[in-house]
């Protein structure tokens, strides 16, 4: 019979500590370099948008069943967190139908690590969405960087990096909070933190990707 993990191990500390280094390349990615400087273009930005929206429309379907199979991500996952949503809508204010989104080859990839290894493992689902949702830290950054360069009045064009506005800090604390007070096994443990590395990897595949599409010349 499984037992929990010690309390020492806690989940939270060991996803910080052991995706430390990707999660610097993702944030040093040349991508995310342009849109924290200001120099990525609508068109740029628009496609990064459309190629993240199949990954999280990928990452809600993963996440919704994955809470129905798994104490645990349902104690911790939300719909609340969703952000396919958002996407779309600010997809539709730079005026791209997301129906016609087309996935480059590393989304397509991004899709099925999702779909096989969360089918495989209901709790790797949240170590794929942790990126997603800690990436908010970040992005409201980005945000505010965006409305700034395109001169955009509010939020629109930009909810679905900044989803949650001025309560971005005690949000997280409480996803973190209740993630930390979930009862994982030791293996369980290891697959959510191997998820979340994947995921991590994933996304610098598909930022450069679309940078190599869209960069040229910035």
């Amino acid at each position: 019979m499984s037992t929990a993990t010690p309390a020492a191990s806690i989940i939270g500390d060991r996803l910080k500590a052991e995706t430390a280094e990707l999660h610097t390349r993702a944030e040093r990615a040349p991508l995310q370099a342009a849109l924290i400087q200001g120099k990525l273009d609508r068109a740029g930005y628009a496609e990064f948008l459309g190629q993240m929206l199949l990954v999280h429309d990928a990452l809600e379907q993963a996440i919704e069943s994955a809470a129905e199979k798994h104490h645990g991500v349902r104690a911790v996952w939300g719909s609340e967190q969703n952000k396919a949503a958002l996407v779309r809508e600010d997809l539709a204010f730079f005026g791209v139908d997301p129906a016609r989104v087309v996935p480059m080859a590393e989304t397509q990839a991004v899709i099925g690590l999702i779909r096989d290894r969360s089918a495989a493992h209901p709790e790797v689902a949240l170590g794929l969405h942790y990126v997603l949702e800690g990436a908010n830290n970040g992005n409201q950054f980005i945000a505010r960087v965006i409305r700034k360069m395109y001169a955009i009045e509010g939020s629109e064009g930009t909810k679905s990096l900044d989803p949650y506005g001025p309560a971005q800090r005690e949000t997280w604390a409480a996803w973190k909070s209740t993630l930390n007070a979930q009862q994982f096994t030791g293996p369980e443990q290891d697959r959510i933190v191997e998820g979340a590395a994947a995921m991590f990897q994933a996304v610098i595949d598909v930022s450069d990707a679309v940078w190599r599409s869209v960069g040229k010349g910035v």
